[in-house]
């Protein structure tokens, strides 16, 4: 660096102040300020260096190196890259970089470091959390997003044009994510996420996240429980705890494991809220998983499943709350029974705890695994098919229900006495017993199709009373009762009368001690169950007339079939075609169809349209149109709708669900289908009259709740 002339550190002849040089063996320190003045020089004896005190105040002092046994050196000590001395002609350059200048002011000494663009330099960012952020060594400061399987944070995006970064909120599902570690979320727990989301006043979805959470929750309306990963991997998302539900609205539970040693639901109020299940796997110690006695809106349980030990599953029999569960496993143990009080549909599910229909519950078990005693009390009824009853030493049915219970294609294997037990109406349509075939002797039974199968005799009598009568009464069609078995008061072992027991009555038919079938009235008359005539007609159809002997119709020719005539014999004729409609009648057949497109054509422009079967609708308005299902239509009746502009959808009434293939809406006024594009089109065709309808034809992705 050039020697500076007039600095106050070196002294001209005659000066007052002169050099004053101390000598150690040492060289000085910043410590080393004491008794010293600026100017003052230090010899290190040690290595022959010369120092000058520079600079001083009332804490240290600052001493530069002038000679020694190295060359002084004056040089830039940067934050990176290592000290810069000068050149050959004492200079050092400063350059700017990418974005600075620097700007030298011969005039005042001085140089300006800036931007290039002007402008404050920013050095530090400062998060929401977690302190300051500076540079890396290229000078940048990176935003980086989070777009991980758990949606959990934000994408930033940059715009060099404008000198611009934004950012986009991930967490398009739902702003309110539950973690249990903190800051990974907004909330740790969930029943905070679920009062944040009931306080903004809308539907929302509280998404959680894998861990395990033990919380009592209360529940309000629109608002879903779901965890972020399904189960059951895992079981990644676990909730343990009763929780207690609102008293109207909706709610539904999905992808979570739900755990408590009594009860996940608990309310005792008559609430009208419709509750779901979805994709859920359900541990009760000892209890019951929704204990809900009062309630009354539908219950629904959809591919969830039961791993506790003593779970009773659900009590919504005081309610007569309507219960769908489909492809389900429910209940464990004996401990606790199953109420069921309303409408109930159990499709294609495993059951394993005892189940009651109360009060004046129906409707359907199919396609199910029954593995404990399914009781019908009070003044319920219940239709059973395709089903398979299978268990050790319970009774498959206990039916004390003054309603009638049927059963159609059911196997029933259990190794109690009777396999059927009670003192009800039992309807056996195509029924299989693997085991013991009993039922109990007080029971009605009424067989409009099918006798039982099975390994063992259906009758049951006690061996040492060798005058006991054996029999079996039946009702056919549930208009006369019949007996059916051995009458031992007399010589013919086997009759078929219409007494309460075989030894009285009108005898229908007997076979006697030698093995000799008879008849006792040839022809058999109207009233004893025959048809009163010796013979009849080949190919003729025969029709009743009262208690007197048959009548016939027919033969019938090619396309013919009996057509009513109001207090009349029915008439062959064949049918006549409508508009619209060819019939071509051949030998056992009858080949119907449409010359056109056989369903009225409507276009509707208005917000709103009720239904009707044999039409076609087309869907044109710009904000939708939502259409309603008839209240009334026959099984087997068809309805359209074609979209033109704007998306349509479909709402139903009370009790009334559409099947789209293995799907199917929510029963009742909660389900629907909506459109996704306006150009989506279905064929809706009536499979329950009145209630049930199926997409025969559909163009599009339809929401379907």
């Amino acid at each position: 660096m050039p020697f500076i002339n007039k600095s106050p550190l070196n002294y001209p002849p005659n000066s007052e102040n002169s050099i004053r040089i101390f000598r150690y063996g040492r060289a000085p320190t910043n410590a080393d300020y004491k008794n010293f003045i600026i100017g003052d020089e230090w010899n290190d004896t040690s290595s022959s260096d010369f120092w000058k005190l520079v600079y001083r105040d009332a804490t240290q002092g600052i001493w530069r190196k002038m000679a020694g046994t190295a060359a002084a050196v004056e040089f830039f000590t940067p934050d990176v890259g290592g000290q810069v001395g000068p050149d050959g002609t004492n200079n050092i350059n400063l350059l700017g970089g990418a974005g600075i200048v620097v700007t030298g002011t011969p005039a005042t000494n001085t140089l300006t470091i800036a931007l290039t663009g002007g402008g404050a330099a920013i050095d530090s960012v400062t998060p929401d959390t977690g302190g300051l952020t500076g540079p890396d060594g290229a000078g940048n400061i990176n935003f980086l997003g989070d777009s991980g399987a758990y949606l959990n944070g934000m994408h930033f995006f940059g715009d060099p044009a404008n000198n611009t970064i934004s950012s986009r909120d991930l967490r398009n599902i739902t702003k309110y994510v539950v973690d249990p570690t903190a800051l990974e979320t907004e909330y740790q727990t969930i029943q905070a996420a679920i009062n944040a989301a009931n306080t903004a006043g809308i539907p929302a979805v509280v998404w959680i996240r894998p861990g395990t959470y033990t919380e009592d929750l209360v529940l309000y309306d629109g608002i879903d429980i779901m965890g972020a990963v399904s189960t059951p991997a895992g079981y990644n998302t676990t909730i343990n705890g009763t929780h207690t539900p609102p008293d109207s609205g909706s709610i539904s539970f999905r992808n979570l494991y739900l755990v408590d040693a009594a009860n996940i639901l608990n309310s005792a109020a008559a609430g009208t809220t419709t509750i779901a299940m979805v994709d859920c796997l359900i541990a009760i110690d000892d209890g019951l998983a929704i204990n809900l006695p009062n309630w009354t809106g539908l219950i629904g349980i959809l591919n969830c499943h039961c791993v506790g030990t003593q779970d009773g599953f659900i009590d919504i029999g005081a309610g007569a709350a309507n219960f769908l569960c489909t492809n389900s496993t429910i209940g464990n143990g004996d401990n606790n029974i199953a109420a069921l009080g309303g409408q109930n549909r159990i499709e294609n599910c495993k059951w394993q705890c005892q189940m009651d229909w109360v009060g004046q519950a129906y409707g359907l078990i199919r396609d199910s695994e029954i593995n404990n005693t399914w009781r019908i009390s009070d003044g319920s009824i219940g239709t059973c098919v395709n089903s398979f009853f299978y268990m050790d030493v319970q009774p498959a049915i206990y039916h004390t229900s003054s309603g009638q219970v049927d059963l159609d294609h059911v196997t029933i294997e259990s190794s109690n006495n009777p396999a059927v037990d009670g003192t009800g109406t039992i309807s056996y349509g195509s029924v299989n017993f693997t085991n013991d075939t009993n039922t109990d002797v007080l029971m009605t039974i009424v067989a409009p199709e099918y006798l039982r199968s099975g390994p063992q005799n259906i009758l049951s009598h006690d061996a040492s009373v060798a005058t006991e009568d054996v029999w079996t009464k039946y009702e056919i069609q549930g208009a006369q009762g019949y007996s059916v078995g051995i009458d031992n008061s007399d010589s013919d072992n086997f009759k078929i009368t219409d007494g309460i027991d075989p030894s009285n009555g009108n005898v229908f038919f007997q076979i006697t001690s030698a093995g000799v079938p008879s008849f006792p009235t040839a022809p058999l008359d109207v009233p004893s169950g025959g048809t009163g005539v010796n013979t009849i007609t080949d190919h003729a159809l025969i029709v009743g007339s009262g208690v007197g002997a048959v009548t016939e119709i027919g033969p019938l020719t090619n396309g013919q079939l009996p057509i009513g005539s109001t207090g009349n014999d029915p008439v062959a004729a064949t049918l006549t075609p409508g508009s619209g409609i060819a019939i071509a009648n051949g030998a056992g057949s009858i080949t119907i169809s449409a010359t056109g497109s056989g369903l009225a054509y409507v276009e509707v422009t208005a917000a709103t349209q009720a239904m009707a079967v044999a039409t076609c609708y087309g869907a044109n308005r710009g904000a939708g149109v939502t259409f309603s299902l008839p209240a009334t239509a026959a099984a087997g009746t068809v309805m359209e709708i074609m979209g033109i502009l704007g998306l349509w959808s479909v709402t139903q009434g009370a009790g009334q669900t559409i099947h789209i293939g293995n799907q199917v809406t929510t029963t009742g006024v909660g389900g629907s289908l909506t459109a996704t594009n306006a150009g989506d089109c279905i064929t809706l065709r009536c499979s329950i009259a009145n209630t049930d309808w199926v997409i025969q034809n559909m163009m599009g992705n339809i929401a379907i709740i």
